[in-house]
């Protein structure tokens, strides 16, 4: 149903109301709902549901204006991208193939299932990991990402957009060439949560996917414990009375930083992370609940 049907439900049912009328009070029941959750409070409607404004946190979010583009190659049956560190190719028979350096998942299937979709599927010790589906526009200058990732105790989904900046070599397949992500949406909750707790100088952080660190403040780097296994550490410095800077490294190796900070009400911590292999600089805004 879009606003449109409301207000023609309300004209139709109520009476007394011109159309433009009833799209007014539709507006104005609508902005008083986004001033009120933009102040970080909950609205209740009996008998209907309660609604809180929820900021989510990017996933591997890339801005089109910045960073490396994500380079695909898929052609003579072989399929490479550069969206992993270290990169790698495999075959696209849809057969699951080995893949060295990546400590979450170790072999890799690609099978391409028309001119305008391919599936991967990422595996640990012959577990699926995480599956991948992209699908591309008819005129080939977007695609749709279509992620599960099964590494957790629950399943996280979501779903990207992406624009081709960069074609492929003739003969190619649709999908290969340079892209850059343009969105990130729909999300699962158990994607975006997360619990952080400071107690004077230790830190520690939960998700309710498994991943986990604990850690002193200024203190010396610790294990970050992952879903999908990753061998990574991770050290927290304090910035200032309302603001840490999380590094986290692999094989002394800085593979991004993550900074946050709290509102001065405490009712919100803003993020920016960057994450150093696709020089990709993301912010993000989360709620405390």
């Amino acid at each position: 149903m879009t606003k449109a049907d409301i207000v023609q439900v309300i004209y139709a049912r109520l009476g007394g109301f011109s159309k433009k009328e009833a799209a007014d009070l539709v507006d104005l029941v609508f902005e008083t709902m986004k001033e009120t959750l933009g102040r970080g409070e909950k609205i209740k409607l009996s008998g209907f549901g309660n609604f809180v404004l929820r900021d989510k946190r990017k996933r591997q979010g890339r801005n089109p204006q910045t960073g490396k583009p994500i380079v695909i190659t898929l052609k003579g049956g072989m399929f490479s991208c550069s969206c992993s560190n270290p990169a790698y190719t495999v075959k696209t028979d849809g057969e699951d193939h080995p893949v060295t350096g990546h400590p979450g998942f170790d072999t890799v299937a690609v099978k391409i299932v028309d001119d305008h979709t391919i599936e991967q599927t990422l595996k640990k010790a012959g577990k699926v990991v995480e599956t991948l589906t992209v699908t591309g526009s008819a005129d080939g200058k977007s695609a749709t990402e279509e992620m599960t990732n099964d590494s957790g105790s629950t399943p996280v989904t979501g779903k990207a957009g992406l624009v081709k900046v960069a074609k492929a070599p003739t003969g190619s397949h649709l999908l290969a060439g340079s892209w850059k992500m343009k969105n990130i949406d729909n999300v699962s909750d158990n994607g975006l949560a997360y619990t952080y707790k400071v107690d004077g100088s230790d830190v520690s952080l939960s998700t309710p996917t498994g991943d986990s660190y604990a850690a002193k403040i200024d203190g010396p780097a610790v294990p970050y414990q992952t879903s999908m296994g990753a061998n990574d550490t991770v050290s927290v410095k304090k910035l200032g009375p309302n603001s840490l800077r999380e590094t986290y490294e692999r094989g002394g190796k800085v593979l991004s930083t993550s900074t946050m900070t709290v509102s001065a009400d405490g009712k919100s911590m803003k993020t920016v992370s960057h994450d150093m292999h696709n020089d990709i600089t993301t912010t993000s805004t989360a709620q405390k609940q």
